[in-house]
């Protein structure tokens, strides 16, 4: 199906992808600078948003995964499921970023800027550039449906780990996970109950795009496929 050496088309995909770590590492790190330059850094509160996880797992993966497209023909399993995971996580941090968090952000926190490139790259730039691999990208095997139970057990422990910390600290990374907010648990389960139905939407639609490349691929002759 693959040639026995990556394409140069591989290879690009690869450069890129570690570019986008470096540049996501680099994100991360300039934040956390201004945040001590500031004295505002307080490193358990920094490492709980949801987002900064996601992007510390992104930037592994994609430098463990723009490395190996330098010298492998494809992704394994485990990489497909571990991308098809981190898009998953990017598109929902997107998304709740845009349409809930943003104005909080701007009005609440006098030591992060909305827009600051850093927030831009974060919640728009990398949650483009993801889901953009993900359709553009021919070197992943098929994704089995299993991986969408995979997907649910870090958003899982997140919110678990979330909300006992918070019971016992009275903090909480986001007003919508905050059960002492005036919306109390009613406003958290109704919340978190959409974010699994998007989230299973989200990855219906990576799972049918996966399998529609498939097909056309298996239509094609042997030597269109490399």
């Amino acid at each position: 199906m693959f040639g026995e050496r990556p394409t140069l088309y591989r290879k690009t995909l690869g450069v890129l992808a570690i570019a986008v770590a470096i540049a996501a590492a680099t994100a991360v790190w300039v934040q956390i600078a201004d945040l001590l330059a500031q004295d505002a850094f307080v490193w358990f509160e920094y490492f709980s948003y949801f987002t900064i996880v996601t992007t510390l797992l992104n930037i592994v993966a994609l430098l463990f995964g723009g490395f190996a497209a330098l010298s492998s023909e494809r992704d394994t399993i485990f990489r497909t499921v571990v991308r098809h995971s981190l898009v998953t996580y990017s598109l929902i941090s997107a998304g709740v970023y845009h349409l809930l968090l943003r104005d909080v952000v701007a009005t609440s926190n006098p030591y992060v800027s909305a827009d600051s490139w850093q927030m831009q790259f974060f919640h728009t730039y990398v949650p483009a550039y993801l889901l953009i691999d993900w359709l553009i990208n021919p070197y992943r095997r098929r994704t089995p449906w299993a991986s969408m139970i995979v997907v649910f057990l870090l958003p899982g422990m997140w919110l678990g780990f979330t909300l006992y910390r918070g019971h016992l600290t009275g903090w909480y990374p986001y007003e919508f996970v905050n059960p002492l907010a005036e919306a109390g648990w009613a406003g958290v389960t109704q919340h978190v109950v959409a974010l699994v139905v998007i989230m299973a939407a989200i990855q219906l639609l990576l799972l049918g795009s996966n399998r529609v490349f498939f097909r056309k691929r298996a239509r094609q002759p042997a030597e269109a496929r490399r």
